[in-house]
């Protein structure tokens, strides 16, 4: 799209760790300079053999991700939205008993967007504890950090998941201290530390990445806002909607009756109203 080259380097898909202990996904070593990635070397690389191992793949279209219907105040979009999703299966090393990692990409139709979660299936006969989960590794040059856009639909105390790293396996890089924040991670910030239970199967939040064709700061809020309409179409809701300035339930009942008369969608309880939504009182709740 660019022509320029986003990643210098492979990494694993995934790194879990289970019961303490680490384990990639794929991926490949022995790569000699991750300062860029030579295609000469590729044949040259080895799998490891401590690492889940690929096993099959699967093509199919995008489904949804949770209940939606199209409302009058939406935005005409397609739900779920029109792409192609890729889902490869790994299989778990012989240190570990019968689990599987399953890594899903989902692309869209008119848009440089790239959506990834990970699943993982607990087909042995005990529970299996996932301490630690990092979902997207991605060795990324530093003339293009800035044209990556990552972010993910994991919400929980303000928490984020995008992190930007130094990777130890970058010696070339010139700082002597290899701290450069060139490698990007999409992981959870505490945990999960669940466990597993046989025959369940753990799905983690997803991570949409957007590759940018250009540094104009327009160009690139319209490819994020077209990104949130297009797998999030909910955000394109805007309802009719009317400020109710007296939360007396005799008010607020006649002007809900209003707004159902007119064909409004939603009253507000507005600035003053002496509404007080952070009571905890049983009574004043009932009454409201």
């Amino acid at each position: 799209m660019s022509g320029s080259s986003l990643l210098r380097g492979i990494k694993p898909e995934v790194v879990l760790t289970i019961g303490g202990h680490k384990f990639e996904v794929g991926g490949l070593k022995g790569q000699p300079d991750y300062a860029y990635l030579d295609s000469d070397w590729i044949s040259d690389l080895t799998r490891d053999k401590n690492a889940f191992q690929f096993r099959e793949y699967r093509i199919g279209e995008p489904e949804t991700h949770y209940p939606w219907v199209k409302r009058r105040t939406t935005t005409p979009s397609v739900y779920p939205p029109e792409g192609v999703t890729l889902t490869v299966a790994f299989s778990s090393p012989p240190s570990i008993d019968s689990l599987q990692v399953c890594v899903h990409y989902e692309l869209y139709r008119g848009i440089p967007v790239l959506s990834k979660w990970v699943t993982i299936h607990n087909e042995s006969q005990k529970p299996i504890q996932l301490d630690a989960l990092n979902c997207e590794i991605l060795a990324v040059n530093e003339q293009e950090k800035h044209r990556l856009h990552v972010e993910s639909d994991y919400a929980f105390s303000g928490m984020e998941t995008t992190e930007w790293g130094p990777d130890v396996d970058y010696k070339t890089q010139v700082d002597y201290r290899y701290q450069m924040p060139l490698l990007m991670t999409s992981h959870y910030p505490l945990g999960p530390g669940v466990y597993i239970q046989p025959g369940e199967t753990f799905r983690s939040f997803r991570t949409f990445e957007i590759l940018h064709d250009s540094d104009d700061r327009e160009r690139k809020g319209l490819a994020r806002r077209k990104m949130y309409r297009t797998v999030a179409p909910q955000v394109t809701e805007n309802p009719m909607l009317m400020h109710v300035r007296s939360a007396e339930p005799d008010a607020v009942r006649l002007a809900i009756d209003q707004c159902a008369e007119v064909g409004f969608e939603m009253v507000i309880m507005t600035f003053g109203s002496g509404f007080n939504v952070e009571s905890e009182d049983p009574e004043y709740i009932c009454i409201k």
